[in-house]
């Protein structure tokens, strides 16, 4: 679970910073996270705190918006998180991916 939290939390930071290794371009990011449940597993604080690890911090430059729905649900709530404009959809568990 650990690798598939870096692996996203480098798409975050290669779709906002250089590849020269500077800070993440200015601007609030905002990255949906959908979920197939009704709890929070701790892969979610473990994304945030990794982003946060490479300056993209809650409240500065990146907001979260989570969505959680029963697997039924799903496609309804991923649509409604990329037609709210997130720049990047995290989904967590099979139902969601």
């Amino acid at each position: 679970m650990r690798a598939f939290c870096l692996v996203l939390a480098i798409v975050a930071s290669v779709s906002s910073a250089s590849a020269s290794g500077e800070e993440p371009a200015t601007g609030v990011k905002r990255i949906g996270v959908l979920r197939a449940d009704n709890v929070f597993d701790p892969w979610i604080e473990s994304f945030r705190k990794k982003l946060d690890s490479l300056g993209y911090v809650e409240g500065r430059n990146v907001a979260y918006v989570y969505r959680l729905a029963p697997a039924a649900d799903m496609p309804q709530a991923a649509h409604e998180l990329i037609e709210s404009g997130v720049d990047l959809l995290v989904a967590g568990g099979t139902p969601a991916a």
